[in-house]
């Protein structure tokens, strides 16, 4: 199975999409109850074919079989995401918050931007100081966490944000 599986991330990688969507598709009558076949193919459509929607299924598929599986639960949540479904997305990204997921950076910039949608400003602020304490220093991450705090009237945050990101501004 892991082989077949690798043949299809060959054939999406290097842009036979069709022909990688029809081996999912015969991989999941094949092992209608893997749960790695289920994501493979959820992400095969929302990622490589930009069908959020019709992954959607596939990702419900593979958490009813396997409730906590951290992998599934981010996908579903980038794809609901995807879809303007941001209350939703956020619960999967709590759901995996609460855990040991291991890629804390993607989880918190997801949540910030849903988070956003949804007029959580607090709440995103929080994610994104949480994703610069992963990835210190970056740039666009300041850029977002400066907007937050713009919103929430913590201007002068804000532009500290934002000199830390373009350096001092020079004298007039």
């Amino acid at each position: 199975l892991t082989e077949l599986l690798r043949k299809v991330d060959r054939l999406r990688r290097g842009g036979r999409y069709e022909e990688a969507l029809a081996r999912m598709r015969a991989l999941t009558e094949t092992y209608p109850r893997q749960v790695r076949v289920l994501l493979e193919m959820g992400m095969t459509l929302a990622i490589w074919g930009g069908q959020p929607a019709e992954a959607l299924p596939w990702y419900e598929r593979a958490l009813e079989l396997a409730p906590g599986h951290a992998s599934g639960h981010l996908h579903r949540a980038l794809a609901l995401a995807r879809l303007g479904r941001h209350a939703e997305a956020v619960a999967d990204f709590d759901a995996l918050a609460a855990g040991e997921f291991r890629k804390a950076l993607v989880l918190y910039m997801r949540r910030a931007e849903s988070l956003e949608v949804l007029g959580r400003d607090e709440d995103a602020e929080r994610d994104w100081t949480r994703a610069l304490d992963e990835d210190v220093g970056n740039p666009w991450l300041l850029h977002r966490r400066a907007l937050a705090r713009a919103r929430l009237g913590r201007t002068r945050e804000a532009v500290e944000d934002l000199l830390s990101k373009y350096g001092r501004m020079p004298a007039k």
